[in-house]
C-alpha cells in the first residue's frame, strides 16, 4: 500500500487538477472578502467563518471535490492505462483505497489551508479579538466539514469510475446543490450548516448526531463496497 500510495501522490503532484482544487477552494475566501470591504455592517469572527462555510459547503466544495476524487480513477481510462493498472502485483481494492486514501488527504489538506487563509484574512479585516474557544469551535466546524466530504470520497470515486470520466462525478457534486430534497439543495444545504454549527457547538441532539452519522457512515460504506466490487469485476481490458 506504502508504494502504490507514492505512486499516487507522484502522479498529481504535477498535475494540473491538484493545483485548480486548491486554488479552487479559495473562492468562497475571496467572495467573503469582497462582501466585508463592501459591506457598511461589522463583521464578528462568528459570522465571518459562518458565511465562508455557506459560500464553501453550498457553492464551491461539493463540485469541485466531486471532480477531483472522480478524476483519480476516471485519469486511468482517459490515459490508457487501467489495463496495465489491473495487471499489476497488487490486489485491484489496494489501486481503489489508495486513490481514496489520497483524495482524503487531499480534501483534508485543501479544508486545513482554507481554514488557515480565513483566519489571516480575518486578522486584517476584522477589528475583533477572537478568542481561544473560538478558536476550537472554528476548528471543530473544519473538523465536521471534512468529515462530511470525505464521507462522499467514494460515491464521487465510483461515478467517475462507471462514467470513465470526472464529468459524471462533477455532475453530481453539482447536482447536489441544485436539487431540493434531504441531500441536496440550498435549503437543504442550510440545513446542513446549521446542524455543523449545532455539531460543533455541542447543541446538537443525539438524534440529530445519530441520525447524520448513520447516513454519512451508509453512504460511505455502500459506495466503497460497490466501488470494490466493480473495480474486482472489471475485464482486465476495460480501459480498451
Amino acid at each position: 500500500m506504502r508504494s502504490i500510495l507514492r505512486a499516487e501522490a507522484a502522479k498529481l503532484r504535477h498535475d494540473r487538477i491538484l493545483r485548480f482544487t486548491f486554488i479552487g477552494n479559495l473562492l468562497p475566501s475571496l467572495i467573503s472578502t469582497i462582501m466585508v470591504l463592501d459591506s457598511r455592517e461589522p463583521y464578528t469572527w462568528q459570522s465571518w467563518y459562518l458565511m465562508n462555510l455557506q459560500f464553501q459547503v453550498v457553492l464551491v466544495a461539493p463540485p469541485l471535490f466531486a471532480t477531483f476524487s472522480g478524476y483519480l480513477f476516471a485519469r486511468e481510462y482517459q490515459d490508457k492505462t487501467i489495463n496495465m493498472l489491473f495487471t499489476y502485483p497488487y490486489a485491484r481494492s489496494s489501486f481503489f483505497i489508495g486513490k481514496m486514501l489520497i483524495a482524503a488527504a487531499t480534501i483534508t489538506s485543501v479544508l486545513i489551508i482554507s481554514c488557515a487563509i480565513n483566519v489571516g484574512i480575518a486578522i486584517f479585516l476584522l477589528d475583533e479579538a477572537v478568542s481561544t474557544s473560538e478558536w476550537l469551535l472554528f476548528l471543530k466546524l473544519y473538523v465536521a466539514v471534512g468529515i462530511l466530504f470525505v464521507s462522499l470520497i467514494p460515491l464521487w470515486m465510483f461515478v467517475g469510475m462507471i462514467g470513465r470520466s470526472s464529468i459524471p462525478a462533477t455532475i453530481s457534486g453539482t447536482v447536489m446543490i441544485m436539487i431540493p430534497g434531504p441531500v441536496g439543495g440550498s435549503a437543504a444545504y442550510r440545513d446542513i450548516i446549521g446542524l455543523i454549527w449545532r455539531l460543533a457547538t455541542g447543541e446538537a441532539a443525539r438524534k440529530e448526531i445519530a441520525a447524520i452519522s448513520a447516513i454519512l457512515f451508509a453512504l460511505f460504506a455502500v459506495f466503497l463496497l460497490l466501488s470494490l466490487f466493480y473495480c474486482n469485476k472489471a475485464d482486465v481490458h476495460s480501459g480498451s
